[in-house]
């Protein structure tokens, strides 16, 4: 328990160590610590780490999959997509391919959005340009890997992020 508080001490001081995050939610786990920790502060901590194959495993382990459903709307208002893809098709989740589906189109829609508006709508300058390009590149890379790893089957979406990267490829000039 000691170890524990002293990491959850060092998580408070070192906010962006996702590991650290993911090493005290394991330590609770392991030694049966869950309950000695408030629950609500536990979640905030699934949701810093919720892109780790491990964190999405680790929920269920811990006793938390009763609290799936409050925890994948808290994701998805804050528009993490892909980290709710990973809990949806983990946990089997009720309309499961229809929300994946929505969840992935939104995710790519808002990435392009926020990547355009921030870096291309202000300058005619290529370097900026192409390195908004290599954001959504990115983010569309993401997308296609969370459909390969949760083996969603969405010919049409699959097919449109492959496309668009493409496209987006040919516009700096590749």
């Amino acid at each position: 328990m000691k170890l524990a508080l002293n990491l959850k001490a060092y998580i408070a001081e070192n906010a962006e160590n996702s590991v650290a995050v993911l090493g005290f939610l394991l330590l609770l786990s392991i030694y049966g610590l869950v309950s000695s920790f408030d629950e609500d502060e536990v979640l905030k901590l699934f949701e810093f780490v919720a892109q780790q194959k491990t964190a999405v495993e680790l929920f269920g382990t811990m006793g938390l999959a009763d609290k799936i459903s409050c925890f994948v709307q808290n994701l998805i208002q804050k528009h993490k997509h892909i980290k709710v893809v990973r809990f949806i098709c983990a946990y089997n989740m009720a309309n499961k391919n229809q929300s994946v589906d929505h969840l992935l189109r939104k995710h790519v829609e808002i990435s392009a959005k926020v990547i355009s508006e921030s870096n291309c709508k202000k300058t005619n300058h290529i370097a900026i340009k192409d390195k908004a390009r290599d954001q959504e590149i990115d983010t569309l890379e993401t997308v296609l890997q969370c459909i390969s790893d949760n083996k969603i089957e969405s010919v049409d979406l699959l097919s449109q992020v492959q496309s668009r990267i493409l496209e987006l490829n040919r516009q700096k000039g590749k």
